[in-house]
C-alpha cells in the first residue's frame, strides 16, 4: 500500500478546523522468479436439500502459495445417468486469491435438464484450476433429491397394493 499526504504546518486555531488529508493506494505486484502457484478447494456447500436440487453453490479456495491466482472453471450437478441438470461458472468476477489466503466465492446455477421423476442420487461436480494453467482438478460430492411428485406416486403405488393385499386377506 502506498499512501501520500500533505504535510500542513499550520494549527487550527480558534474555530478554525484542520483537516490532514491521505490519499492512498493498493498496489499488486508480480514478483518474477521463485512463483509457487497452488489452488486448493477446501469446501463445497449447497443450498439445496432432499427436496430440492441446488441452484447454488459455495465453494471456499486456499491459495498455498505464495502469488495470487484466480480461480477458473465450472460446477455441474450430474444426474445417476451422467446428464447434466444444472451448471454454473466459477469466478466470472475474476477475484483474486492472495497468498495464504481462503477466498469464498459464490455462484448461481443454471439448469439444463430436467431432475428424474423418482428419487435419486446426484453429483455435485466442481471442475477447477487457476488462470494460466490447463490442468484441471476435480472435486465431487453426493446429494440425495427426493422428487416429491415422483414420492407421491411410490406412495399411491404402495397404498394401492397394500389396499388391495388387505381386500384379498379378506375375501
Amino acid at each position: 500500500a502506498i499512501i501520500a499526504s500533505i504535510n500542513s504546518s499550520s494549527e487550527s486555531t480558534g474555530n478554525e478546523i484542520n483537516i490532514n488529508q491521505q490519499l492512498s493506494s493498493l498496489i499488486l505486484a508480480t514478483k518474477v522468479g521463485g512463483e509457487a502457484y497452488d489452488l486448493k478447494l477446501e469446501d463445497i456447500s449447497f443450498n439445496g436439500n432432499w427436496l430440492q436440487l441446488p441452484d447454488e453453490v459455495t465453494l471456499s479456495f486456499k491459495n498455498p502459495g505464495n502469488v495470487h491466482v484466480v480461480p477458473r472453471g465450472t460446477v455441474k450437478i450430474l444426474s445417476s445417468s451422467g446428464g447434466v441438470v444444472a451448471s454454473g461458472v466459477i469466478n466470472q468476477e475474476s477475484s483474486f486469491v492472495l497468498p495464504e489466503t481462503t477466498r469464498v466465492i459464490t455462484l448461481e446455477l443454471t439448469k439444463q435438464g430436467k431432475a428424474s421423476l423418482w428419487p435419486a442420487i446426484y453429483t455435485v461436480q466442481v471442475d477447477y484450476r487457476y488462470e494460466g494453467i490447463d490442468q484441471i482438478a476435480r472435486k465431487e460430492q453426493k446429494v440425495f433429491f427426493l422428487n416429491l411428485p415422483g414420492l407421491a406416486v411410490l406412495v399411491a403405488i404402495g397404498g394401492g397394493l397394500a389396499l388391495l393385499a388387505g381386500r384379498a386377506r379378506t375375501t
